[in-house]
């Protein structure tokens, strides 16, 4: 059964700007339909009576002040400084 027809792996590939040989969009078109076809019998599986094994959920820790180190004992370390602040190179213009 296909899910993905040749015209949405087109479609798929000129937003994400992929040139795809033939070849390759055959190949495309069955892998996502095989991703797709597992995606839908996972679905099929009936969990709505299953019960959560993991108790961790909504269980947090305490939200407790406590004192940090000393700001001169975090920054010894740091090759570059600034106003007491690590000092990094800027990444984005």
């Amino acid at each position: 059964m296909n899910i993905v027809s040749k015209e949405d792996v087109l479609h798929i590939a000129k937003l994400s700007k992929l040139q795809l040989t033939p070849t390759e969009q055959e190949a495309m078109q069955q892998s996502l339909n095989e991703v797709l076809t597992h995606i839908q019998a996972l679905e099929n599986i009936p969990t709505h009576n299953t019960e959560c094994k993991n108790k961790t959920f909504g269980t947090l820790r305490a939200d407790v002040v406590e004192n940090s180190m000393p700001q001169q004992s975090i920054l010894q370390n740091a090759p570059k400084q600034e106003g007491g602040a690590f000092a990094v190179p800027k990444v984005v213009e």
